[in-house]
């Protein structure tokens, strides 16, 4: 298994995965937050990539990479013997040197990571990195020393032509047992990992081109086994495109974004969203825009879906940033906005009504208890008949919600006429009517046309019981159909005998305040 020097920042994005996890659970309704843990359904370019267990990162270019699978040597390595018996053999997945060395054919420059795992023995003159061919400087390798060098294990560094050199023991670590070794070799310095932990730095500068090698000098001795080798650099940029993200409600208002993410020195992570009210983008999604610096969304309230754009950099070829999880905070406003009317003015038969409401808000209107429809203000009501009428007026913000309706009052002059004395009489229609199974029955109220409006109470009574009642408000000339219910006593009753005859009471109110109660048999038939 190969666990490189990147090992300790996925653990660490783990960790930090799961705290976010916690958090974005304990958001409350107002203030809601969503993540981006495991980017599952984002597209990565060909510059980056997912890795485990969730995270994004630059996707690294690989110059080298064996696993020794074969019975042979990997294309493009070759074994040279240091002298006669000398091997280097490929078997049971391992690269077993003895007596010999194994390097790749082709070299290459600074900038690069190698990885690799070996095992050694305690032989002195064993190495495994990067070099020429180990015979003479340069390398950058880890080794068991010789020579004037205690048998140990070493991270040994020497420019070429007998330039600077170090050699730095590396104690509490076994090479007799395997381990993940790295070498990061810098146009400035070189540092060396074991597990994942830095356990050398040496500021030599190589510039001379370098190969992967593993070497044994001894024949017959101990060997040196090695499981796989990487050599790799990572892209100076690469982009990751998010799935849609869901904030389940078309009020939603995308606030603000962060990141969980390891950035090393010379290393960042940028990102840019839009937003839109379908769910896939189109023409009416926002442009992309770049994220505030403390994790502003812009764009406009109400948008319900929500894509980001993550753009990873690095200026050092062997480190990459790494995003654990993407958090988004967002609003879903849920409060009604409320209507102020400001006044109306009456000029002859014509009324002019003036109402506000908070920014983007708009109207509906309502004369004498008629349906609303979409208003501006002011809104000018003509030719109305003398008397007394009312305006209702409601807003709808931006996002939808719709606000709880105000009313003014106002008055048409006319001429001196007797008052209104008479009081409108109303009797529902049909007189016999079939009872749905639930005890449900509609009849109709119609409001005298010489009214201008009349508010009606229907109260159905049985055996000296109120078992259905009904309260509606009709404009003069016009009819409601009404719907009531039975009350669970009459229903049974209802269901026993088929038929019932019970007592409607209807008690209707004009707008100068005469009411008149009639009263009226109903014949209740169940429905079969």
């Amino acid at each position: 298994m190969r666990l490189t020097h990147l090992t300790t920042r996925l653990i660490m994005a783990l960790v930090a995965m799961l705290l976010a996890v916690g958090w974005a659970g304990a958001a409350t309704a107002a203030a809601q937050t969503q993540q981006d843990t495991d980017f599952s359904g984002g597209t990565p370019d060909a510059n980056t990539e997912v890795v485990p267990p969730g995270d994004l990162q630059l996707s690294p270019v690989f110059d080298v990479s064996s696993d020794f699978d074969g019975a042979t040597l990997p294309a493009g390595w070759e074994g040279v013997p240091w002298a006669t018996g000398g091997t280097a053999t490929v078997a049971g997945g391992l690269l077993t040197v003895d007596g010999a060395r194994s390097n790749t054919t082709t070299f290459y420059g600074p900038g690069r990571s190698l990885d690799f795992a070996a095992t050694f023995t305690a032989d002195p003159f064993q190495h495994v990195g990067l070099g020429e061919a180990f015979e003479d400087p340069p390398w950058a390798m880890f080794s068991t020393g010789g020579g004037a060098l205690a048998v140990g294990l070493y991270a040994r560094t020497a420019a070429a032509g007998g330039g600077p050199a170090e050699n730095t023991p590396i104690a509490g670590v076994d090479p007799l047992v395997e381990h993940d070794y790295s070498i990061e070799w810098t146009p400035t310095e070189v540092r060396y990992y074991v597990d994942g932990d830095l356990v050398a730095t040496h500021a030599i500068a190589i510039a001379t081109q370098m190969r992967p090698i593993a070497s044994d000098f001894t024949v017959g001795g101990g060997n040196v086994d090695v499981d796989y080798v990487d050599l790799y650099a990572y892209p100076q940029s690469g982009t990751f495109t998010s799935r849609v993200l869901d904030a389940g409600d078309s009020r939603a208002t995308w606030r603000t974004l962060s990141a969980a993410a390891d950035t090393p020195a010379g290393t960042g992570v940028t990102f840019e969203a839009r937003t839109g009210s379908t769910p896939t983008p189109d023409a009416s999604w926002t442009d992309w825009q770049a994220v505030g610096p403390a994790g502003e969304i812009g764009g406009p309230v109400g948008r319900r879906y929500l894509q980001y754009r993550a753009t990873l950099t690095t200026a050092d070829s062997r480190v990459t940033p790494l995003v654990e999880s993407v958090t988004f905070g967002y609003d879903i406003d849920s409060a009604p906005p409320v209507t102020t009317i400001g006044n109306v003015t009456v000029s002859g038969s014509t009324a002019r009504v003036t109402f506000s409401s908070e920014a983007g808000a708009t109207f509906d209107c309502s004369l004498d208890g008629g349906p609303f429809q979409a208003c501006t203000s002011p809104k000018e009501y003509t030719g109305l008949s003398a008397g007394s009428h009312g305006v209702r007026v409601r807003a709808i913000d931006s996002v939808g919600n719709v606000g709880a309706p105000v009313e003014a009052t106002f008055t048409i002059a006319g001429p001196v006429t007797p008052p209104d004395t008479t009081a409108p009489k109303v009797r529902p229609k049909p007189r016999s009517v079939k009872v749905s199974p639930k005890g449900r029955f509609k009849v109709g109220l119609r409001c005298p046309r010489t009214e201008i409006r009349c508010r009606i109470v229907l109260k159905v009574r049985y055996r000296g019981q109120t078992v259905a009642r009904k309260r509606v408000t009709v404009a003069g000339g016009d009819t409601a159909r009404v719907t009531l219910r039975l009350k669970r006593s009459a229903r049974a009753a209802l269901a026993l005998r088929g038929r019932l005859r019970v007592l409607a009471l209807t008690t209707a109110r004009d707008a100068a305040g005469n009411r008149a109660t009639t009263r009226t048999r109903l014949r209740l038939r169940a429905a079969r």
